[in-house]
């Protein structure tokens, strides 16, 4: 993101933003990567928001579960889960947390 300004991001329920890491054009052997590859992009990134939980009925009413990952954390999820967003020219992706597959930490 950029220094300068950040976007500021609500996502609602259990939803989470991640900024995805970009592919570098080259590994840090010298293999450079094909422009294909690069564009199907990473399934890791940084979560940038995080929605305030899901609710759940119960017999007294309703509950909130919270969400489990924090702002800061990195994450992987499936290659094509998500909703792909443009906010001021930096791209995020919107997930449910279900559709993460784990917390790098």
């Amino acid at each position: 993101m950029s220094a300068t300004r950040s976007p500021q991001l609500f996502p609602i329920s259990d939803r989470i933003v991640v900024q995805p890491k970009h592919l570098p054009e080259k590994t840090a052997g010298g293999i450079y990567i094909p422009e294909k590859v690069r564009d199907k992009g990473s399934n890791e990134g940084i979560v940038v928001a995080v929605g305030p939980g899901r609710e759940q009925a119960t017999a007294e009413g309703t509950k909130r579960i919270p969400v489990g990952v924090r702002v800061g954390e990195r994450v992987m999820f499936a290659r094509f889960s998500g909703v792909e967003i443009d906010v001021d020219g930096e791209k995020f992706l919107v997930l449910r947390e279900e559709e993460l597959l784990t917390v790098i930490r």
